[in-house]
Formats: C-alpha cells, structure tokens, sequence
C-alpha cells in the first residue's frame, strides 16, 4: 500500500476523535457508562495510533533513503495527479420504462478505482510514476487516451523533474521515470 493511501486512512482515525470525545460525553448526560467510557477511550486510542502509524510510516520512508522533503514532495504530487486524472461519467440516456441508464459509470469507476494503485516516489535525483492499470479493456483505454495530457502536468507539478513518456513496464503496470534538471 502507498504512503499516500495510508496517511488518509490515519488522517481520517485521527479526525474521528473529536466525535468520540463529543459522543462520550453524550452518554454521560443520559447515563450509558459503558457507551461513554468506549467513546472516551476511543477519543485517545484514535489519535495516538494514528500518530503511532505516520511515525512508522515515516520512518520505514527514512529507511528507504528518503528524506521529510522528498516524502512530502511525493505525497503532494501523488494527491495533485491523481485528483487531475479523476474522470466523470455524464453520458446517461432514458430508456422507455424511464430508467436513467449509464453504460460508461462501470467503465469510469473502474478507471477511477485503479487511481489508488497510481503513485509518484520522489528520491534524491529522480522520481518515478507507477500505476497499475485495470484488466478492464475500457477502463484501460480510457486511461490511455489521458496518458499524453499527463505528462505535462507532471512536469508542473514537480518543475525540477523532467519526467519521461508513461510507457508499459509489465503487463498492466505502466511508469514514468524522471531525473532533475
């Protein structure tokens, strides 16, 4: 799993506590000691391990050889690309029994679920794009038709890095390398 994915994930722990803190004392004004006592814990357990696991996170980076810099220039980058590959489904029609078909929402969610599996790593001198395509022949169509409108803004997001053309590493993984300037 990438960094990225699991900052969210603990981002989003780490954002529950306050509602566990405010549910707590909810259960205390009516009397539900045990709901208030698990919701209290919870305000402390949530935060703490979610600082326990960026720690980790960002010492296993530190392991690999990257610095606070590089693992915040990836973690940007992979956010800024993956929100501009984000791709919306308007083409829906009404059939005679008054259904709001959508042939391509299946097509589009699929592109948009392999979103997750796209992931920049900066690191000392270069940087390098990968992303796992979906099996999917349309899902990956749609995806590569992107491909040539990508790699400019790559290059603007990261603007010391001059990124290569995505290209097919193996089967359906597809990357980018880049060097600096």
């Amino acid at each position: 799993m990438q960094p990225y994915n699991l900052f969210k994930i603990y981002g989003l722990a780490f954002a529950s506590s306050p509602i566990f803190f405010l549910l707590g004392k909810f259960g205390d004004t009516f009397n539900l000691q045990i709901f208030s006592s698990i919701c209290q814990t919870l305000s402390w357990v949530c935060p703490l391990g979610s600082l326990g696991m960026i720690l980790i996170i960002v010492g296993i980076c530190r392991l690999k050889g990257q610095t606070f810099h590089e693992l915040f220039l990836s973690l940007k980058a992979t956010f800024l690309i993956r929100r501009y590959c984000h791709s919306e489904s308007s083409d829906s029609f009404v059939t005679a029994d008054g259904k709001m078909i959508n042939p391509r929402n299946r097509i589009t969610r699929k592109a948009n679920r392999s979103l997750l599996s796209l992931d920049i790593i900066v690191k000392n001198d270069t940087a390098e794009l990968t992303w796992w395509l979906p099996l999917n022949h349309e899902s990956k169509e749609l995806l590569v038709i992107m491909f040539p409108n990508i790699r400019p803004k790559l290059n603007q997001i990261l603007p010391t890095y001059v990124f290569s053309d995505i290209t097919n590493d193996k089967g359906n993984r597809y990357l980018a390398r880049a060097h600096k300037n």
